[in-house]
Formats: C-alpha cells, structure tokens, sequence
C-alpha cells in the first residue's frame, strides 16, 4: 500500500519533542543521529549495534501496541457522520446539494472530541456514534482550524459520555517507533487498527488547507472514513490520520 501521513499539528503546546527537525535543518553541523533520527555511517560500529536493536525493539512492539490500541480505543475512538452543503461560487446565492460523508474522532480531555476539519467542512450537523451502540448523538463544531486540518467537537447529551475514556496526548515519535492507527475506514461498521512504523517526520503539504506544515508519515495503511482517527503510540496519541501520500510506492 502507499506510504501515509498523520498530522502533528494536534500537539502544540507539548513539551519540546524528542525528534526535531528544526534543529537538524538550524544546525547543519549536528549528525542526523544527534536529531533523534537513525545514525550516519561514520558512528563506531558498537553504537550501530545499538541503533540495530532499537529498530529490533521497535519490530518487537508492534503486536503488543496494536493491542494496546485496541483497548483504548473501543472506549475512546468515535464514528463522524456528517451531512454538508458547501458553497456554489457559480450560483453563489444558494448552496450545493447536501451530501453525506463519513470519519473518525477521538475524545481528549474536557469531554471532547478531535477529528479533521475536512471531516466537519461546510457541515449542515454532525452525529457521532461509540463503539458498541447503534444511537447516534448530536455534535456541535466547537472550534475548527482549516490550516491544521484539525477541529473540536463537543457533544450535550450525558449519556453519550457514560464509558467513555479520553486518550492522552504523547510526544514526537522517534524513527522506526511502533504506531497503530485506529479508526472506522470505509468497507466496514466496526473499529479498525492498522499497524506500522515511523518512517519520516518533515513538513508536508497538507491537502485540506494548502498548507506546509510538521507531519509523521509511516507506512500504516489509511483508507477514506480513517480520517480523525487516533495514530496511537504505546498508550498516547502521537498525531492524527489526516491524508495519504500519492506517488509513494514500494512502500508497506
């Protein structure tokens, strides 16, 4: 399958990352190892071994985080249902033919709910359904940032929130870290994981906004309906499905 992205743009106001690019492209004397990324050549061999066994390390993670996923995921990842009318700019005095689209979201702390904006774009309303319950409840836009591609939901009803956990916000990933993206991608009712590793973190242009900014991609495959869903670490959230790559191939 082609190479996928997740956004970073969900984690802000954390602490400063692990991995940063910033500095690497600030600091061209640095090794790209000195980043928190894989060394170079030059590096003695004993510190390549032990390069070697953190990507073993990282393989070996990979059955045990996609279950861990799985946990906190049924009690925590969302299905979007939107209905839309955008904007007809060649009869600009009335809208285009509603239509119905599809995405996932998590919930975070302070009872809300993180999906993509492109998710909730021009929307008419928005539902949301848990895992494991065929009602669907009301969701109001609480706050959408189209540059990022991210947006805030919140939800009224009490009994929506009864089970539900919140997942937390983790840091950067290094390279080779083993991930999980979890979400409700198109074929299928049910929650979904797929599995993979970190292959680059970079700026990326971000399809929705049109914007260049910080981006994970790995090689966890994302499919339409993923959009909004978690890319779970270990038992954190390190960023949020949000588009793929095109072109990428070889890659999975």
């Amino acid at each position: 399958p082609p190479l996928r992205t997740v956004t970073r743009a969900v984690l802000p106001h954390l602490a400063a990352p692990r991995f940063s690019t910033i500095s690497c492209a600030s600091t061209p004397s640095l090794r790209l190892g000195e980043c928190g990324a894989l060394g170079t050549p030059s590096i003695p061999s004993a510190e390549v071994s032990e390069g070697e066994e953190e990507v073993e390390s990282a393989a070996a993670r990979h059955d045990t985080d996609a279950f861990a996923a799985v946990e906190l995921a049924l009690d925590s990842v969302v299905k979007v249902f939107t209905v839309s009318s955008g904007p007809n700019y060649f009869l600009p005095w009335q809208n285009k033919a509603q239509r119905e689209s599809m995405g996932s979201g998590f919930v975070i702390s302070g009872k809300r709910i993180v999906t993509n904006a492109h998710v909730v774009a021009d929307h008419t309303f928005v539902l949301v359904r848990k895992h494991g319950s065929p009602a669907k409840y009301k969701a109001e836009v609480q706050a959408i940032g189209h540059e990022c591609d991210l947006a805030l939901l919140t939800v009224e009803s009490e009994e929506f929130w009864e089970g539900m956990n919140s997942l937390e916000l983790g840091d950067i990933p290094f390279l080779q870290e083993a991930v999980a993206v979890v979400g409700y991608p198109q074929g299928g009712d049910n929650i979904s994981v797929t599995k993979g590793v970190v292959s680059r973190v970079e700026p990326t242009q971000y399809a929705h906004g049109a914007t260049q900014l910080m981006a994970i991609q790995i090689d966890a495959a994302i499919n339409p309906g993923n959009s909004g869903g978690p890319a779970i670490m270990g038992d954190k959230v390190a960023g949020v499905a949000f588009q793929n790559l095109s072109g990428a191939e070889n890659i999975g």
